[in-house]
C-alpha cells in the first residue's frame, strides 16, 4: 500500500517526535539521508561495521556540527514514490532500535503497573466480599491472577531486555567517545 503525501508528512512528523522521546540522540523533523559531509565526518562514519545502519541516527550521534540547507524539491516529473506503509513501519522500528532501550522501560513500568492494580482490586474484592457478605466468585480471583501473573511476567521480560538490549548495543562496537578536534595533525 502507497502512502500518500499528507500521511507520509504526519507519520514523519510523530516519528521524529517519538524518536526525539526515547532517543538520547535528538533527530530535527523532515531530515533525510541525503546529506554533504566532511572528510571528518566521512573517515568517523565509514568506521561504523553495523549491519543495518540508520544514517540519521549515526550522523546525529557522532556529533558534528551540521547546518540545514533548506530546499524546496521540484515535483516528481514522473513515476511513482515505492516507499509502502510496510517500508515506512520497518524503517521506524530500525531507528528505533537502533538507538533506544527505553521501550523497555515502558515493559517494566507497563508490567509493574498491571500487577500492582490486581493486587489492589483483589485486596478491595476481598474486603468487598467480607463487609458485604458475599463469596468471592470464581472469574474475579482468576482475572486477577492471571493478570497480576502476566504483569510479573512483563516485568521480568523488561529487565531481561534490558541486559539483552545493553549487549545488542554493544555488540555494536560503536566507540565510547569521539574526538571532534585536536592540535595535533
Amino acid at each position: 500500500m502507497l502512502v500518500c503525501p499528507i500521511l507520509k508528512k504526519k507519520t514523519s512528523t510523530a516519528f521524529y517526535a517519538l524518536m526525539n522521546k526515547l532517543s538520547e540522540v535528538k533527530f530535527e523533523p523532515g531530515t533525510a539521508d541525503f546529506r554533504l559531509m566532511d572528510k571528518k565526518v566521512v573517515a568517523v562514519f565509514s568506521d561504523f561495521s553495523e549491519n543495518e545502519l540508520f544514517i540519521r541516527g549515526i550522523i546525529n550521534w557522532i556529533g558534528f556540527d551540521q547546518y540545514a540547507l533548506p530546499y524546496k524539491p521540484n515535483p516528481r516529473f514522473s513515476g511513482k514514490s515505492k516507499y509502502t506503509l510496510s517500508k515506512m513501519l520497518r524503517f521506524a522500528l530500525q531507528g528505533i532500535t537502533a538507538f533506544s532501550t527505553r521501550p523497555l522501560h515502558i515493559a517494566i513500568f507497563l508490567g509493574l503497573g498491571l500487577s500492582i492494580l490486581a493486587f489492589v482490586f483483589y485486596i478491595g474484592y476481598v474486603l468487598y466480599s467480607i463487609y458485604f457478605g458475599h463469596a468471592i466468585s470464581g472469574w474475579a480471583s482468576v482475572i486477577t491472577t492471571v493478570v497480576f501473573f502476566g504483569g510479573l511476567n512483563l516485568t521480568v521480560l523488561g529487565i531481561i531486555g534490558i541486559y539483552i538490549g545493553k549487549l545488542f548495543l554493544q555488540s555494536k562496537n560503536r566507540p565510547n567517545y569521539l574526538i571532534k578536534k585536536t592540535n595535533f595533525n
